[in-house]
């Protein structure tokens, strides 16, 4: 009973949290408290709410096979006392962001300003983005618009850095021109026009994760900095969604045949049991601490630094089983839940969580770095609940906290350097 009754507050809470924050009588923002309240819901307390009340068998079945093609393992059911424990702590983390946000949003905080600026050097920027994009597809042109093949793993991996950057150039744009600005010039600008070249061939690459994001992204900046949605238009855009989800995860596998309502349903709820066999796993095998200090996360932050001048980084990064934790990914996604044990334990998770809300409403209300907060809210959809490590050091410090400010400096110093000359 108890079980239960933790298993439902965990998704009543989330859900009203995004009704009373993220809505009012002019429609919905779409936030950070609404993705991070959705993606909790999805990832973390969904495949356990459907298992328990056994509705969907199919993602079962799909789940189980990856996981035994995977590690050899099979699909056991945690005990009562495993899935309390994971209640309670998932409660305790999602109030902690809870009042986290509440107390952020209330807070005067003190921005950073420029004086001389300049958007003329993220035009330019645009061109150089267009030159990597050639170099990385003349010579691969022959896996294009093939789907999705192991082979392309590399070509993929830097076609979404790339698109990530040409999305971050393209909020930073538009976020620091004047008010007077009108949100459809973003899609009448070179640019965009870029980006969107990107993403087609990303998505021919079959790839559904990082364009999903990227269309969030537009939504986040429409709906913070212009006007909000109606909700007819938010749930009509959710259903799209769902079967953009479906009918992407099926071109992945080939079959073009028309697809059922139920394996429509199936196929968008495939990713979250997936991973969620590895959260089993994790639980099934491994202690929850109150504190342990991120010494996996700490040791990646050698990949902010390029190969060119650290070619042997790669060893110089802890694993899951040197710290002696018994934690394996299921089809190449980590769990955020069992990332955050590992890292930091139940208690600095929710220490974590408490600090977060401070940070995004920082970056949402800064002048400077609006495009950074669009960018890493969009990337909680997915990228955060797969894999925290890649999230937390590639696209946060590396492509929305360096790479930003690296180019503030530069359209802050091109005025004077252009003057003089």
């Amino acid at each position: 009973m108890l079980l239960d009754l933790l298993m439902i507050s965990n998704i009543a809470v989330p859900t009203m949290c995004i009704i009373g924050f993220c809505h009012n009588n002019k429609g919905f923002t779409i936030d950070h408290v609404f993705i991070l309240s959705a993606g909790f819901i999805f990832y973390w307390i969904l495949p356990f709410f459907i298992y328990n009340f056994g509705f969907f068998s199919y993602p079962f079945s799909l789940s189980e096979k990856a996981l035994s093609a995977a590690h050899g393992k099979t699909n056991t059911n945690l005990t009562h006392i495993l899935q309390l424990q994971y209640f309670i702590i998932t409660s305790g983390i999602y109030t902690s962001f809870i009042i986290g946000h509440i107390l952020s949003v209330r807070m005067r905080i003190i921005y950073f300003r420029i004086n001389h600026f300049s958007l003329k050097p993220l035009k330019y920027l645009a061109f150089v983005y267009l030159a990597f994009l050639i170099l990385l597809t003349v010579g691969h042109y022959e896996y294009l618009f093939k789907g999705y093949t192991k082979e392309v793993f590399t070509l993929k991996g830097n076609i979404i850095t790339l698109n990530i950057l040409i999305l971050t150039v393209l909020m930073m744009y538009f976020t620091l021109l004047d008010k007077s600005f009108k949100f459809r010039n973003i899609f009448h600008n070179y640019i965009f026009y870029l980006y969107l070249i990107c993403t087609i061939f990303l998505a021919s690459l079959g790839n559904r994760t990082w364009i999903i994001c990227g269309i969030l992204s537009f939504f986040i900046i429409y709906t913070n900095y212009y006007k909000r949605i109606p909700i007819k238009w938010a749930g009509l855009g959710l259903a799209l969604l769902v079967v953009v989800v479906a009918t992407s995860a099926q071109y992945r596998t080939g079959d073009f045949r028309s697809i059922p309502i139920d394996r429509i349903i199936s196929l968008a709820l495939h990713d979250t049991f997936v991973i969620h066999l590895g959260l089993k796993d994790y639980l099934s095998n491994n202690d929850i601490n109150i504190f342990n200090f991120p010494i996996v996360l700490v040791s990646k932050l050698y990949k902010i630094i390029p190969t060119l001048i650290m070619p042997n980084k790669a060893e110089m990064y802890y694993t899951y089983s040197d710290i002696g934790v018994n934690y394996t990914s299921v089809q190449a996604a980590w769990h955020s839940f069992g990332t955050l044990m590992t890292h930091f334990g139940a208690g600095g998770s929710m220490l974590l969580s408490f600090i977060l809300p401070f940070i995004m409403n920082y970056l949402k209300n800064s002048i400077y770095l609006k495009a950074s907060y669009i960018v890493i809210t969009a990337h909680f959809a997915a990228p955060l609940f797969r894999d925290f490590d890649d999230f937390i050091i590639k696209i946060v410090l590396q492509i929305c906290i360096i790479m930003p400010l690296i180019y503030l400096l530069i359209c802050n110093i091109y005025p004077k350097i252009t003057n003089k000359l």
